[in-house]
Formats: C-alpha cells, structure tokens, sequence
C-alpha cells in the first residue's frame, strides 16, 4: 500500500469517526418518534384506558352515564272546544194552564135533580120544585136557622145549601133536604144586611154581598177565615145579587144604588165599571151566566123584564117580561143545559 492509499484509508476512517455520532442520533430520534407514534396508535385504538380524540385540544373529562330522572306526567289539559257562536233563541214562556171550571147551571139550580131552590123571605123557609114547577115542596126554615133570608147558594159536592139572613147578619147551612141545619154565624162581624151570595167549592171559598154597607165579603165555606174586600173601589151602591165566573176568575155583581153591573177578580182587585147595558136597567136585583155562550142575564125590579148582554156588558137586549108573567123580579137562576130559565117574583 502506497502511502498516497494510507493516508486515503486514514483520511476516510477519520470522516467516519466524525459521523458515527450523527448516525447513532439520527437513529435515536427515529427510534423516538417510532415509539411516540406507537403509543398515539396505542392510546387511540386499543388498551382498557379512556380514550382521546387526535383532535381535542383539552384533556377530556371521562364521560359518565346519566342516571335517568323520572319525569313527572304532567297533567294533560283538555282543550275545551271553542263553541260557534250560536244565536240565544230565548224560550217562550210556558203558561200553566188554570184548570177549568165548569159552571153550575146557576146558583140555585143542582143539576142532578133539575131542581129549583127559593129562599122565602116571609116565610123564612126554601122551597124547592123542578123547572117546570111540578113536584113542589117546602123544606122549611132549616131547622129553624133561617132568618128572613134572601141569598142562597148549593155546594153540591158536599150535599148543602147555604143561605144569607138579611135580618139577622148571619149565615146559615143545612142538607139539600132542608135538614141539619146550622148557623155559621156573622163571618166575624163583617155582614151588614147580607144578600145575594155564590160558592166557589173548588177553592172552599163563599163571597157575600152586604146591601147595608155595600161591600163584599169572602169567607171559607164553614164561614171561618172571613175578610172583606171593600166597596171594589168606591163602585158599590146598595148591591144585591151576584155570581161568578170561576173559569176566568171574575165576579159580576147586580148593583142596585147606581143601576149597573159591577166586575172584579174573586179576590176584589181590578173593578169594571160594565155601565147600565145601553140604559136598560132598573133597579137590577140578581144576575146570572151562561160562560159557555158569553152572556149574563139581569133581573130588572122596577120594569119588571130580564136583559141580556154579553160578559162584557156589550151589545144588551130586552127580553121582555116573559109574557107578562114577571111582576118586580127579584131573582133569576138558569137552567144552561136545558134552555130555560127560572125567576122569582116579589108580587
């Protein structure tokens, strides 16, 4: 080997020399990163450990399972429909019927026997007969109870006749027979020369016309619970007769002092003046109804005849004095279903 080669191969093992320390570096950086991406690979796909994301710049928090929390239901809301306006009908009244009363054929008259009942004034006795007058008898004085009497009324429900005593102020009752009879008294003190009388059996109820001190008195049908109900607004003068018209709850009373008809509710509220019915009436005593046909008929005592009108007083007729039989009529009944009608005479 020249010596020009030696210095080559030492001139070589020197360089050499000089870079075995930059190998075996180079080597361990390469070994170090080769571990540091084993353990990334470690870290971000295997292992029991928690695991990191390459990209989270924090140092994540380990995740923990939420415990489920019960929720309470809420109360679910019914929805309440919104309802179309509908327009309000507003409902008619419904009117309770007021039962109707079916009349008795007139005051004194029962329809069961056809029979016509008088009070005797004189004679202090009733008397009674058919409507054709046959068949009279005389009842008597009641057992004594009558005092002049005038008025009389029949509650046929219960078997009785009822009657006023004009001279005595009192009421008196005894059996369709003329039997048992009873007085029940003044109604309290109130009657002053009573007269004409009606019942409204239906309601237990009696209504007295007093002549004495023109009023009107109401009483139950024993005469206890009596009330007056006044001159009906100053427009009695010396009333006499008197009926009702139960279906329409109204009385008509035959007023003398003043010669009209005078009508008011059966409790004395709202009084008519129905006038003297076209000036044919005269001295008027009693009157009757027949409500079926809307008429009213009226005993005249001084022109002795009898006048009809409607209930309102309207469109009045003079029946005459059936022909010349009537002589200062006092009373009059009517017999509806038969036609015909009964008056008492004074002469």
């Amino acid at each position: 080997m020249s010596k020009k080669d030696a210095k080559n191969v030492i001139s070589s093992y020197r360089k050499k020399q000089k870079l075995g320390p930059y190998i075996l570096g180079g080597i361990a950086i390469v070994l170090a990163i080769v571990g540091i991406v084993l353990l990334i690979i470690y870290l971000v796909g295997g292992g029991d450990g928690p695991k990191i994301s390459l990209f989270s710049s924090k140092t994540p928090t380990p995740t923990e399972t939420p415990t489920p929390t019960p929720v309470t239901p809420t109360s679910t809301a019914t929805m309440t429909a919104t309802a179309t306006n509908t327009p309000t009908i507003t409902p008619t009244p419904t009117v309770t019927p007021t039962p109707t009363v079916t009349p008795t054929l007139a005051p004194t008259v029962p329809p069961s026997a056809m029979c016509l009942y008088v009070a005797n004034y004189g004679s202090r006795t009733v008397a009674r007969a058919n409507w054709d007058v046959s068949g009279a008898e005389n009842l008597g004085g009641s057992s004594g109870s009558l005092d002049q009497p005038y008025g009389i009324a029949l509650d046929l429900t219960a078997g009785k006749m009822v009657v006023t005593n004009y001279d005595s102020n009192t009421i008196s009752r005894g059996n369709l027979d003329g039997s048992g009879g009873e007085s029940l008294g003044d109604l309290g003190g109130l009657l002053n020369q009573p007269y004409g009388i009606a019942l409204d059996t239906a309601a237990g109820k009696m209504v007295v016309v007093n002549y004495g001190d023109s009023t009107v008195i109401r009483a139950n049908l024993d005469g206890s619970g009596a009330v007056s109900l006044g001159d009906l607004g100053g427009l009695l003068d010396s009333p006499l007769g008197i009926a009702l018209d139960l279906s329409a709850g109204k009385m008509y009373i035959a007023n003398y002092g003043d010669n009209n008809i005078i009508r008011a509710n059966l409790d004395g509220t709202n009084p008519e003046d129905l006038g003297d019915l076209g000036g044919n009436l005269d001295d008027p005593y009693d009157v009757a109804l027949d409500v079926a046909a809307g008429k009213l008929y009226v005993a005249n005592y001084d022109s002795s005849n009898i006048i009809r009108a409607n209930l309102d007083g309207t469109s009045p007729e003079d029946l005459g004095d059936l022909d010349g039989k009537l002589s200062y009529p006092t009373g009059i009944a009517l017999d509806v279903a038969g036609g015909k009608m009964g008056v008492t005479n004074d002469d």
